[in-house]
């Protein structure tokens, strides 16, 4: 387990539907980081990459699991200590507009960590917003501006240096590029790689475009359905991927597909196939009737300790 990094221990989570249905999120989904590694993270829309990142945040409450960042198990900790332990995780949102408040500058929007956990002075702070600034590659002139008048680009620079603000020891990038254009997302991948550098932060960086992840990330995890079902180095996947799934998603962006996501459907608890069966095995063109029966256990390619896939038949 990791003590220094970031691991999650069979996080569980069920959204709750309207009478007896609900969505099951996350499947009994264990995920270790190590400490100033970017772990990228890849699965379709809805696969539950998102309600990873806030249950790794405890911003939402897990049905089962536990989470440790940095020795510290954050769902045994009371509120003050909390309060104390939410400095030193962060998360950038997918939608910078959408996560800053319109009648904010952008220097109260990028301060506003260091107000809420009561750090530095009024002069320190305003030192620390010019060092932040500086940092991410914004002008000082853009500090009393407002949201609506910067950039896409501008706005994303902005939700980091927010996030950094409070120097994090774990931050969470969620689809941080998705909505610029080529030549944007290339410098805020690069910053946020230069900055990682400069500050040492673990980050779990969520992304449906592989080509992204594969810039960016140490390590890869592949979801599908709440489960992780393959984990591998950068270069290990992408020369050897084991699960089906892995490969359909390689191939189709290899080819400039774009996929089709899809939402899970409902389920309850008393579907039988929850856990009993391969999640994949519905599209899986490998699949047999083992498939449906019986949930596969994790394989460690090579005996490596960095690569294991989650597949009866990986190795058609």
């Amino acid at each position: 387990m990791s003590i220094t990094g970031v691991s999650a221990r069979g996080l569980t989570k069920y959204w709750r539907g309207p009478g007896p249905t609900q969505t099951l999120a996350l499947d009994d989904l264990s995920i270790d980081i190590s400490k100033g590694s970017t772990y990228g993270l890849v699965g379709e829309s809805g696969s539950g990459k998102s309600t990873l990142a806030l249950a790794l945040l405890r911003l939402i409450q897990p049905d089962k699991g536990e989470v440790i960042v940095d020795g510290h198990q954050i769902y045994a900790l009371d509120e003050r200590a909390l309060r104390a332990q939410r400095r030193d995780m962060q998360l950038v949102f997918q939608n910078p507009q959408a996560a800053m408040n319109p009648r904010h500058s952008i220097a109260e929007i990028i301060l506003e960590p260091l107000h809420v956990h009561n750090i530095g002075t009024p002069i320190q702070r305003h030192q620390q917003l010019q060092n932040l600034m500086e940092m991410v590659g914004l002008s000082k002139n853009l500090a009393p501006r407002f949201p609506h008048q910067l950039s896409g680009g501008q706005q994303q620079r902005a939700m980091i240096a927010r996030a950094l603000a409070s120097r994090p020891s774990f931050l969470i990038t969620d689809e941080p590029v998705s909505a610029l254009d080529a030549p944007i997302q290339a410098q805020i991948l690069n910053l946020l790689r230069e900055l990682q550098r400069e500050l040492g932060f673990t980050m779990l960086f969520i992304s449906h475009d592989l080509a992204v992840v594969q810039f960016i990330a140490d390590t890869i995890g592949v979801m599908y359905q709440g489960r992780l079902i393959e984990q591998a180095e950068n270069k290990v996947l992408f020369n050897n991927p084991c699960h089906p799934y892995t490969e359909n998603l390689l191939a189709a962006a290899g080819a400039g597909q774009r996929q089709t996501f899809t939402r899970k459907s409902p389920a309850t608890d008393s579907s039988p196939t929850l856990k009993a069966a391969c999640v994949y095995a519905p599209a899986c063109p490998v699949a047999t009737r083992d498939c449906q029966q019986k949930a596969p256990a994790t394989t460690y390619i090579n005996k490596s300790p960095e690569h294991w896939v989650k597949c009866l038949h990986y190795e058609k």
